[in-house]
């Protein structure tokens, strides 16, 4: 987070306006790894599958697209 406040200066409209968040049930994280691993294999840890998984719902195929997966800072 601090890198990413750090790039953005600050500027939370700019980083909103940005990044998009999602949410993934258990069911679709399972899936996410088997399809990662199925299509390129690679086997990604379940934060690195929440943030794969949720390109679908954000993702524009005329635009580069990145994902950050991070733990719960709790």
């Amino acid at each position: 987070l601090e890198r990413i406040r750090s790039l953005f200066r600050d500027d939370v409209p700019a980083m909103r306006e940005m990044i998009a968040t999602a949410v993934q049930d258990d069911e679709r994280v399972r899936r996410t790894i088997r399809e990662v691993f199925d299509n390129w294999g690679y086997v990604c840890d379940p934060h690195t599958a929440i943030a794969y998984a949720a390109l679908d719902s954000v993702a524009d195929a005329d635009e580069p697209l990145a994902f950050l997966a991070t733990a719960h800072p709790a």
